[in-house]
C-alpha cells in the first residue's frame, strides 16, 4: 500500500513513513493511493476475531510494510489491559430511547474519550518504528480536548519522543484540562495559546510548512492529520457493523445496513467512517452531527465551505468541536473531485476563502451516503435527559450533539450507532446542569484535577512556538 499527498507534490510512500511524517511536504494530507476493498466473505471471516486481532487485520490492509506478527503485538499491547477492559469496544443498546438505536462504546480508555483508541496503537507503533531507524520525533499537535490528552497519556515517558501539545486557552473543561496539565512527564509539553483551536491548528500547518525547521527539530504528528490514526479508527466501524449484524439470521448478516451519526469537529472521525464505508461495510448513511459551530453541516446541506474566522468560532457546551476548519475534509474533497479538479478547487479557497461545490451536493449524499445536521445547547441537554431517563445511563455533551441530530434525521427499519465519543464525568458542568447532579469522578480523575498543573502560555505566535520546540525538542 503506498500513500500519496492530496496536494500531488509528494513521491508515494509506505505506512511506517507515513507514521513519523505528519503533513506532506507539500502541505497536504497523506492518503491511501487505492482504498482496499472488503468482500462479504472477508468480513464474515473476520466476526469470531477479538478486537485486537481484528485491528492488526484492518490496519495491515493499509500497513502493508509492517509484518502481521508485529502488528498483532501491537494491537495486542494496544487494546489490553490495563489500558482497556476485557472488551474495549461494547455496544449498548438503547431501545428504550428510540427501537433500533445502539451506543458504541468508544471511551473505555485510559482518557476516557474515543482518541484513546486510535492513540494507543500510534503509541505502540512510533516507537518501534523510532527505534529501528535509530530516529527521534517531537510530535507537535492542537487539541480542541481530548486529542491531547490521549497523545500525551500513550506517549508519556516514551524513549525518543517528546510531545508539544497546543490548546485554546480557557477552551477546555476542566478534566480535559487536568488530564493534560497534570502530567510531570519530562517529555509532555503543554502550550496554551491565546486563542480557539483552529488558531492552534494554523500554528502547526506553520510549522509544519518550514521544512528546514521541521527536518531539524524531526517535527512530527499525531492528530488526525497522521493517517495512521485514520487506520485505527476505521477498525472500530468494521468491529461495531459485526456486533450489530450479530443479531441478524444468518443467511442476511452480510446485508446487514446500518446507519452512523458522528458527532463532527475536525472530520477525522467520520472520515475514517467513510473509509470504513467505501471498504465495503455496509454502512447506509454517515449522519454528521455539529454543534453551533456548523460550518459542516453547512458544506453537506448546501455544497458551500466557508471556514469562518476565530472571532465567530463560537464558545459550546460541546468544546471538542468548537472548530470553523475542519482539517480532514481536504482528503475528502480530493475524492469527491479528483486530482486535478481538487487542485483547482483548492486554490479557490485559498484564495477566496470559500468554496462552492453545490453541484457535487447530492453526489455527496447519494454517492457517499452523507447527511448532517446541527445540535444547540438546548438539545445536548434535552438528549443527555432523555437517555438518563430511560436507561439510568448518562452521555457527554458531544455524544449528546450525535443522538440529537440522529433522531432528528432517523428513518425507521435500520440499527442507527451513535459512537459514545467520551465519559460524561469529563463534563460534569454540562450534565449537572441537564439532570441536576454531577457524574460520579472515579479515583483518577479526581487526582487529577487536584494536582498541580504544567501548562506555559503564549500568545498566537508561531515564533513563539518555534523557540519552545528549539528550546526542548528531543534530539538524535
Amino acid at each position: 500500500m503506498q500513500f500519496i499527498s492530496t496536494r500531488g507534490g509528494m513521491s508515494p510512500i509506505g505506512f511506517t513513513d507515513v507514521l513519523l511524517q505528519g503533513l506532506a511536504p507539500d502541505g497536504g494530507l497523506t492518503i491511501p493511493a487505492e482504498t482496499p476493498r472488503l468482500t462479504a466473505e472477508d468480513l464474515e471471516s473476520l466476526r469470531p476475531l477479538p478486537y485486537a486481532e481484528l485491528a492488526a487485520r484492518i490496519i495491515g490492509l493499509y500497513a502493508t510494510d509492517i509484518p502481521a506478527a508485529d502488528l498483532r503485538e501491537m494491537t495486542a499491547a494496544a487494546y489490553g489491559p490495563p489500558r482497556f477492559p476485557a472488551e474495549a469496544v461494547p455496544l449498548h443498546r438503547l431501545d428504550a430511547v428510540a427501537e433500533g438505536l445502539v451506543l458504541v462504546g468508544l471511551s473505555e480508555g485510559p482518557t476516557l474519550a474515543f482518541k484513546d483508541l486510535a492513540m494507543q496503537f500510534l503509541g505502540q507503533a512510533i516507537p518501534r518504528v523510532l527505534a529501528r531507524r535509530g530516529r527521534v520525533l517531537n510530535i507537535l499537535g492542537a487539541t480542541s480536548g481530548d486529542t491531547g490528552s490521549a497523545a500525551e497519556h500513550a506517549f508519556r515517558g516514551r524513549e525518543g519522543v517528546s510531545v508539544f501539545m497546543l490548546s485554546p486557552l480557557g477552551r477546555m473543561s476542566d478534566v480535559q484540562r487536568a488530564q493534560m496539565y497534570s502530567l510531570a512527564d519530562a517529555n509532555i509539553h503543554n502550550i496554551a495559546v491565546d486563542g480557539v483551536f483552529d488558531d492552534c491548528q494554523n500554528l502547526v500547518k506553520a510549522v509544519n510548512a518550514d521544512a528546514a525547521f521541521k527536518a531539524e527539530h524531526s517535527i512530527g504528528a499525531v492528530n488526525s492529520i497522521n493517517f495512521g490514526r485514520i487506520a485505527a479508527q476505521i477498525v472500530y466501524y468494521v468491529w461495531a457493523w459485526l456486533r450489530v449484524s450479530d443479531d441478524a439470521p444468518e443467511r442476511e448478516r452480510s446485508q446487514t445496513r446500518v446507519d452512523v451519526a458522528v458527532p463532527s469537529g475536525n472530520f477525522g472521525n467520520i472520515y475514517a467512517g467513510h473509509l470504513a464505508r467505501s471498504m465495503g461495510v455496509p454502512i447506509r448513511r454517515l449522519i454528521l452531527a455539529t454543534n453551533e459551530n456548523n460550518v459542516l453541516d453547512e458544506f453537506f446541506r448546501t455544497g458551500v465551505y466557508a471556514p469562518r474566522p476565530r472571532e465567530a468560532t463560537l464558545v459550546t457546551s460541546s468544546p471538542s468541536m468548537d472548530i470553523s476548519k475542519a482539517s480532514n475534509l481536504e482528503r475528502f474533497i480530493y475524492t469527491l473531485l479528483g486530482p486535478e479538479a481538487f487542485v483547482e478547487a483548492w486554490s479557490e479557497l485559498e484564495r477566496t476563502g470559500r468554496l462552492d461545490l453545490s453541484a457535487q451536493r447530492d453526489r455527496m449524499a447519494e454517492e457517499f451516503g452523507f447527511v448532517s445536521g446541527t445540535s444547540t445547547h438546548a438539545d445536548r441537554l434535552a438528549a443527555i435527559r432523555l437517555v438518563h431517563a430511560a436507561t439510568g445511563r448518562l452521555i457527554d455533551p458531544h455524544t449528546a450533539d450525535g443522538l440529537a441530530v440522529a433522531l432528528a434525521r432517523r428513518e425507521d427499519g435500520l440499527p442507527l450507532l451513535i459512537p459514545e465519543v467520551a465519559k460524561a464525568a469529563k463534563f460534569g458542568e454540562t450534565v449537572t446542569e441537564a439532570i441536576g447532579s454531577a457524574p460520579p469522578l472515579d479515583a483518577s480523575l479526581a487526582r487529577m484535577l487536584r494536582a498541580e498543573q504544567r501548562v506555559v502560555e503564549i500568545p498566537n505566535d508561531v515564533e513563539r512556538l518555534r523557540a519552545l520546540i528549539a528550546a526542548d525538542a528531543v534530539r538524535r
